[in-house]
């Protein structure tokens, strides 16, 4: 369950290893990683300090390879996950009624937009204008200046009518 380079005891095989493909942070059957090998077996042997420094220095390269290779799976299976959470939830929420968060940003985007409904009084009044400047001014009800206000007394008394109690 060891690799070579568990068992080299030269830079120059360990160089030509690891080009190669070899792998220093793989872990043998006693959970040693080729530089804890290299220094427990072979540290009376006269080049150890100098494989030693390498196979730390390709094992820092190597770390840092499978980080990014360990956070790039990561970040994609968590990618994955919120578009089957973002589907699950669009067939849950087919049928139901929007959230109030929901609402307030499709009013807002109408209202980015120039929706109809978010013009103010003071916008329709001069859409109205532009567009049928006759018809808005025109008086369709002149018989309001005809009807009397309600309680009004015709008898010309200070004091209004009095009103029924509707009975609340």
């Amino acid at each position: 369950m060891s690799t070579p380079l568990h068992y080299c005891q030269k830079r120059s095989i360990a160089v030509l290893l690891t080009r190669a493909g070899g792998q220093t942070t793989v872990r043998n059957i006693h959970n040693m990683t080729p530089v804890a090998c290299v220094m427990a077996e072979h540290k009376d042997k006269p080049d150890t300090d100098e494989l030693i420094e390498f196979l730390m220095g390709v094992n820092k390269v190597q770390d840092r390879e499978n980080f990014k290779k360990e956070r790039d799976a990561n970040r994609a299976q968590r990618e994955e996950l919120d578009q089957l959470k973002r589907e699950a939830y669009g067939r849950s929420a087919a049928g139901k009624k929007a959230t109030f968060k929901e609402k307030a940003m499709k009013d807002y985007e109408r209202w980015r937009q120039g929706g109809e409904e978010f013009k103010t009084n003071i916008e329709k009044r001069a859409e109205n204008r532009r567009k049928k400047p006759n018809e808005f001014f025109e008086a369709k009800d002149e018989a309001w200046r005809e009807r009397r206000p309600e309680g009004h007394s015709t008898t010309g008394g200070d004091i209004p009518a009095p009103r029924t109690n509707p009975g609340y």
